[in-house]
C-alpha cells in the first residue's frame, strides 16, 4: 500500500550525522531539499521534547534496524507532551516507541506517541513497530489516511483514536492490519470523522478483565464512514466488549461489514418474526387477487433488516442472495376452500407502457427476475385496457420485463410485486387452522427490497387468518 517515494537523502542518528532524532528532524524541517530518511542506529534513543515533523515540501521516513533493536524512549522533559507531532508527510518503520522509562508517562491526555493535529489529508504509514505505554498510541485530530501494519500496541489508554470532524475533506482511509492491541482500555476508537473509510483486519485484541475494556468503540452519530467499512478476521479474548456503539437494527450501520471474527457473530443481514396466535383477518375482496396477510409482529430480532408489521426490508447496499423460511397456520371463515399463501417481493417501477397486446415494465434498478416468474400488478390506471392482475413474465433485460395484456398507453400510480413460492392449502372445516411451510431462495437482494406475506382465496369476501407465524431470514 506504500506510496512511491523518491528518497535522495539519508541522515544517521547515533553513530553518524546527529546524536538525537530531534536534531536530525529539525535539520530536515529547515534545510532538506529532497525526500529524506532519518536512519536510527540500534540501541535506545531518548526523547526529551516533542519531535515535530514539519516540512510541507518533502517526505520524511524515520526508520530503525528493527523493533527489537532500535528504541525511542521518553525521558525527562516529555511529561505532558506527545513524542511525535506530525505536520507533514512522514512514515515510521522498524522501531519500538516507548514511554516506559519515564515514571508516570502515559497518564496525561497529551502523552501521545504519534499525534496528527495540524495538517489534514496527510498519508502516513506506521509499519513493523512496537508502541508501549502512551495515553494514546496514534491520534488523528485533523483527518489523516493511515496504514498501520505489523504492530504491537500495548498498555495505552487508547491505541488508535480517530477524532476529527472537519467537513469538506476528501474521504480518508483508516487501514489497520496484522497487529495486536494488548491491555488497552480502548483498542480502536472510531470517535469522530468527517468521512473515513475503515478496514480493520487480522487484529488480536487482548484486553484486561474490566467492564470498560473495549476492542473497537464506534460513535455512530459523529463518525461518518465512507464506501469501505470492514471488520474482518479479528480475534477477541472475551474480556470487556468487542464491538461497542454499532446499531445493527438501523440503516445507519447497515453497510458496516463484520465477517469472520472470533468473539462476535457475522453481522450479515438476518432477522426473525414470531407471532403466537393471531385473530386479525385478511379480506380477499376479489377472488384470485393476493392481499397482504394481516398480523402484528410478536417477538422479533433483526440485524440490518427493518421490521414492520408483517414486512421485512433489506437495508444493506451490498447485494446478496438470501434464504427465507415462513411457516404457520391458515384458517378461513368458510368450509372447503383452497387457499394460497406466498411471499411478495416489491418491484421498484420506473415506467409501465403497453401497445394493446404486450405490456413493458421498466424498473429503476436490476429486477433479478427470470422468465416464467409471476408478477402481480395492482392499482395501475391510465391509458386503456387491462394493466392489473397476475401475469407470467418474459424477461427482456436486467431492468425490463414484459407480459401479455391489453394495456395500451402509459399507466401510473400502481405497485408491482413478484409472487415467490406460492403454496396451496386446502381447508375443510370452517375456522380450523391448517399448516403451511415456505422455503425460499432469494437472488440478488438490493437495498430497500422488501418482502411481505400475501394470501388469496377462490371466493370474493373470504376472511383468512394467518397465525402461529415463524418467519426467518438469513443472507448468504
Amino acid at each position: 500500500m506504500s506510496y512511491l517515494r523518491n528518497i535522495k537523502n539519508r541522515v544517521y542518528v547515533g553513530i553518524g550525522n546527529y546524536p538525537t532524532i530531534k536534531e536530525a528532524v529539525d535539520w530536515f524541517n529547515g534545510n532538506a531539499v529532497a525526500d529524506t530518511e532519518v536512519f536510527l542506529d540500534g540501541g535506545t534513543h531518548y526523547v526529551a521534547d516533542t519531535i515535530t515533523i514539519n516540512n510541507p515540501n518533502y517526505f520524511l521516513r524515520i526508520e530503525g534496524l528493527g523493533s527489537t533493536i532500535t528504541t525511542c524512549d521518553a525521558t525527562t522533559g516529555l511529561i505532558g507532551k506527545p513524542m511525535f507531532d506530525v505536520r507533514s508527510a512522514c512514515d515510521f518503520n522498524k522501531a519500538t516507541f516507548s514511554g516506559t522509562s519515564l515514571t508516570g508517562y502515559g497518564d496525561n491526555t497529551n502523552e501521545i506517541c504519534f499525534k496528527y493535529d495540524t495538517t489534514s489529508q496527510l498519508y502516513s504509514e506506521i509499519t513493523d513497530v512496537y508502541i508501549d505505554k502512551f495515553n494514546v498510541g496514534i491520534k488523528d485530530n485533523v483527518g489523516t489516511s493511515l496504514f498501520l501494519f505489523n504492530f504491537l500496541m500495548i498498555d495505552c489508554s487508547t491505541g488508535y483514536w480517530s477524532n476529527y470532524d472537519t467537513t469538506g475533506l476528501a474521504t480518508q482511509t483508516i487501514d489497520l492490519e496484522v497487529g495486536n492491541f494488548e491491555h488497552c482500555v480502548k483498542g480502536i476508537n472510531l470517535d469522530r470523522a468527517g468521512k473515513s473509510n475503515f478496514y480493520l483486519a487480522h487484529i488480536l485484541f487482548k484486553q484486561l478483565t474490566s467492564p470498560d475494556s473495549t476492542a473497537i468503540n464506534y460513535s455512530g452519530t459523529t463518525f461518518n464512514y465512507g464506501e469501505i467499512a470492514n471488520i474482518f478476521n479479528c480475534t477477541f479474548n472475551d474480556k470487556g466488549t468487542f464491538l461497542n456503539g454499532f446499531d445493527w437494527t438501523s440503516s445507519r450501520d447497515a453497510n458496516v461489514e463484520v465477517t469472520g471474527n472470533v468473539g462476535t457473530e457475522d453481522k450479515k443481514p438476518h432477522a426473525k418474526i414470531n407471532v403466537i396466535d393471531n385473530v386479525t383477518t385478511t379480506t380477499v375482496t376479489t377472488a384470485g387477487t393476493y392481499y397482504k396477510a394481516a398480523f402484528t409482529n410478536g417477538s422479533s430480532y433483526t440485524c440490518k433488516m427493518e421490521l414492520a408489521a408483517g414486512k421485512m426490508t433489506y437495508l444493506s447496499k451490498n447485494v446478496r442472495d438470501g434464504k427465507m423460511w415462513f411457516t404457520g397456520n391458515m384458517s378461513v371463515n368458510q368450509a372447503n376452500r383452497t387457499l394460497t399463501i406466498c411471499i411478495r417481493k416489491n418491484i421498484f417501477v420506473s415506467t409501465v407502457t403497453g401497445n394493446g397486446a404486450t405490456v413493458t415494465v421498466t424498473t429503476t434498478g436490476l429486477h433479478e427476475l427470470v422468465t416464467g416468474d409471476t408478477v402481480q400488478m395492482l392499482s395501475w390506471t391510465g391509458g386503456t385496457g387491462t394493466w392489473n392482475g397476475r401475469f407470467t413474465i418474459t424477461v427482456t433485460s436486467g431492468n425490463t420485463f414484459t407480459f401479455a395484456s391489453t394495456g395500451n398507453g402509459t399507466a401510473t400510480g400502481g405497485t408491482a410485486g413478484a409472487l415467490i413460492s406460492p403454496m396451496t392449502v386446502r381447508t375443510a372445516t370452517t375456522g380450523q387452522p391448517y399448516p403451511f411451510s415456505l422455503a425460499i431462495y432469494l437472488d440478488g437482494m438490493q437495498q430497500n427490497d422488501y418482502y411481505e406475506p400475501y394470501v388469496t382465496a377462490p371466493n370474493n369476501g373470504d376472511l383468512i387468518t394467518v397465525s402461529d407465524v415463524n418467519w426467518l431470514f438469513d443472507a448468504n
